[in-house]
């Protein structure tokens, strides 16, 4: 089996890691949202 050439490789590199950037991002949001509004309300 052939070996990938280089700039084939570092597409695939690049998009494996657009990937779960995207996925990262969208999980840990939520949370974050929660955690800025915990912190930002009043306690009476």
């Amino acid at each position: 089996m052939e070996e990938p050439s280089q700039l084939k490789r570092a597409l695939i590199d690049a998009t494996a890691g657009a990937i779960s950037g995207g996925i990262s991002r969208t999980l840990t949001s939520p949370l974050d949202v929660i955690k800025i509004r915990f912190q930002v309300s009043c306690v009476d």
